[in-house]
């Protein structure tokens, strides 16, 4: 895991916040949505693993410490329009643009 870049650890955020809904699937009915499981279901565990070079047990730690986080990451399209929107709002005027 020590060779997990930044970037990649954002990646791998963005790429497991991405797959919430397989992440859900194979859950309990009774398992909230609204919170992430405390465990991963091993075919994610699996893909990340192989994905970023990592052990299964370096993303089972990575899942630990992260998963609040990465489970309330906007999406892709939430991001930009806000970000487009903080330019809009706060950009224009300081000559700043995107």
């Amino acid at each position: 895991m020590k060779d997990l870049s930044y970037t990649a650890f954002q990646h791998l955020l963005r790429c497991a916040s991405a797959l919430k809904d397989d992440i859900l699937q194979p859950q309990p009915h009774v398992v909230s949505v609204i919170a992430p499981p405390d465990v991963l279901p091993p075919i994610i565990t699996e893909f990340l693993s192989n994905s970023f070079h990592i052990t299964l047990e370096a993303v089972d730690m990575l899942w630990d410490v992260v998963k609040d986080i990465m489970w309330v990451l906007p999406t892709e399209l939430e991001e930009r329009e806000a970000v487009k929107t903080m330019f809009c709002l706060h950009g224009k005027d300081r000559g700043l643009g995107k």
